[in-house]
């Protein structure tokens, strides 16, 4: 096994990949989108697994590598989150579970991995402090071709990565 270190985050937000992109917002209502010269050309709601007798699901790491690989990306961009005021002790530790995972099996694909703060994103994207619909909103307009799979309030976390995505190109 190699021991080689390779460098798996930029900590400027400056991305300028050209051509394939995936965008992940990581929640659990969250999802990935894979852009191609700023067009959608696919995606996947954030897959979840129960395991045992645990209530929660869990972010299904096998399925979003799979996913990944198969798209064989120049560069992926995951939104990077942090705990809300508010939010519970149990309900922080579970969604800190699902960033953790994704980042961990993001950074498996050996593809080079963007971190970016909510802020960053959506300050470029002219959403910052707009309401969640806003997103999926601009998204519908810059992405025509994906319009069925925007189409409910609900669908916010395709939205989300598809505009991550679009952050990386």
């Amino acid at each position: 096994m190699s021991t080689k270190s390779r460098k798996s985050t930029k900590r400027n937000y400056e991305v300028n990949t050209k051509g394939r992109v995936v965008g992940i917002d990581p929640g659990k209502t969250g999802g990935l989108v894979l852009l191609e010269d700023d067009e959608w050309v696919d995606y996947l709601d954030m897959p979840m697994v129960q395991m045992g007798n645990i209530t929660a699901p869990f972010v299904d790491g096998l399925a979003v590598r799979r996913w990944i690989i198969e798209r064989a990306p120049d560069e992926i961009v995951i939104e990077a989150v942090a705990s809300r005021p508010g939010q519970g002790v149990a309900t922080t530790f579970r969604f800190g579970a699902s960033y953790g995972s994704v980042v961990g099996v993001a950074l498996s694909t050996q593809y080079p991995v963007t971190l970016v703060p909510p802020a960053v994103w959506k300050r470029r994207s002219g959403l910052l402090g707009t309401s969640k619909d806003a997103a999926r909103l601009l998204a519908l307009k810059l992405f025509p071709r994906a319009a069925s799979a925007l189409k409910r309030k609900k669908d916010i976390g395709r939205a989300d990565a598809g505009l991550l995505a679009r952050f990386g190109r």
